[in-house]
């Protein structure tokens, strides 16, 4: 990677290299006073190298998916190290190289598209073939209209005013940054949900304690640990790599997918005593607090809001009589609402439900959501 300016995506040399060159030819051929001349370095030189340079990277796409699928091992002979190696750091690197050369040169497309030299050869283009088109001569040398339109703008000829010289190549780049983006997608989702597997297992979750529960004060669970570090070393790489709106986009994605899992394998298949709820919560927010440390303070909570409504919703506190009584009088300074007041507001009817939901100041969660939740808690029993 070559250094940019602090929060944009970076390119690699290769890439900035290559835009350098073309930028030389440009000024090589700037001075031509012939259309067809010129065109035809643009075309010709330019424009082919920026496909040329395109092809390899989208060689290189093809090369990862060969190498990371099932049948590597047997077919190409690549090592079961060397295929986690690409599926782990080293491929998220290869992918973020890809991406990182696609976006810089998308972005010098539209750059060079706004350049007057390329503005008033546009316009010169434009009006040689509307008029070829209906002349049916071609537009310069061999080249037809849509030959030329193939290569630059589909828009050439056409009485549309949108277009530029570099529509095509810049399209080109754009979908090749949005598939590697689905891929870096794609990698960080699976080997999180199979680092997540070995936490998914486990059931200490209706553990009972007479302590009172601090959650600040308990130990995030082993068999998170090794999750959480994994994480972080992919956070840590994007955080240099990337600009803000991918990184927002592909971590998004990722914490919806974090979500999903506890969701479906924690939360909805074991049953919660008030200490297991507990633990729980500091589970998760440890996650968050990896999100946080790269994205920014209440990113990885904002990620997964469903959850986090779900496990606040999970450990409302089981209240004795005496505390109900307080509650319900206002005696202790503070309304506060107890598991069995919930518990029965949530199943007396869909609208004592969402009014109990949105005292406790939650918006995603459904009340047959909040249903499901309340029945993983032990000490309501029925």
């Amino acid at each position: 990677y070559d250094s940019v300016d602090p929060g944009t995506t970076k390119p690699t040399k290769a890439a900035i290299r290559v835009n350098d060159l073309l930028e030389t030819i440009t000024d090589r051929y700037r001075p031509l006073t012939s259309f067809s001349q010129k065109l035809h370095f643009l075309i010709d030189i330019q424009i082919a190298i920026f496909d040329q340079f395109h092809d390899r990277l989208n060689s290189s796409l093809d090369a990862y998916l060969t190498l990371t699928s099932s049948i590597a091992r047997t077919v190409q002979g690549v090592s079961k190290d060397e295929q986690s190696q690409l599926q782990g750091l080293g491929g998220l690197e290869r992918l973020c190289r890809v991406y990182g050369s696609a976006e810089y040169l998308e972005k010098k497309m539209r750059d060079w598209s706004d350049d007057v030299f390329f503005l008033e050869l546009w316009d010169e283009l434009q009006f040689r073939a509307r008029k070829n088109t209906v002349s049916g001569r071609k537009l310069a040398g061999q080249m037809s209209v849509e030959d030329v339109a193939e290569r630059t703008s589909s828009v050439v000829g056409s009485d549309e005013d949108t277009g530029a010289l570099f529509d095509e190549t810049a399209g080109a780049f754009r979908r090749l940054r949005e598939r590697t983006e689905i891929l870096v997608q794609d990698l960080l989702i699976n080997n999180i949900r199979e680092a997540l597997r070995p936490y998914g297992r486990i059931n200490p979750w209706s553990s009972v304690s007479s302590d009172v529960v601090d959650v600040s004060t308990i130990a995030v669970t082993a068999e998170l640990d090794p999750t959480i570090q994994l994480l972080e070393s992919y956070l840590s790489f994007l955080s240099k790599t990337l600009a803000e709106a991918p990184l927002r986009r592909i971590t998004r994605q990722l914490t919806l997918s974090i979500q999903t899992f506890l969701w479906d394998n924690v939360l909805m298949r074991n049953n919660f005593s008030t200490f297991g709820s507990a633990q729980f919560m500091r589970d998760i927010s440890a996650i968050w607090e990896a999100f946080d440390r790269y994205l920014g303070v209440g990113q990885g909570e904002k990620g997964m809001r469903k959850l986090r409504e779900a496990v606040q919703l999970l450990a409302v506190p089981v209240k004795d009589e005496q505390e109900v009584a307080e509650a319900e009088s206002g005696e202790n300074g503070k309304i506060s609402l107890g598991a069995q007041a919930v518990e029965e507001r949530i199943f007396r009817s869909n609208e004592s439900a969402r009014e109990v939901l949105e005292e406790l100041g939650m918006e995603v969660l459904t009340e047959s959501e909040a249903r499901h939740v309340l029945e993983r808690r032990i000490e309501l029993g029925n």
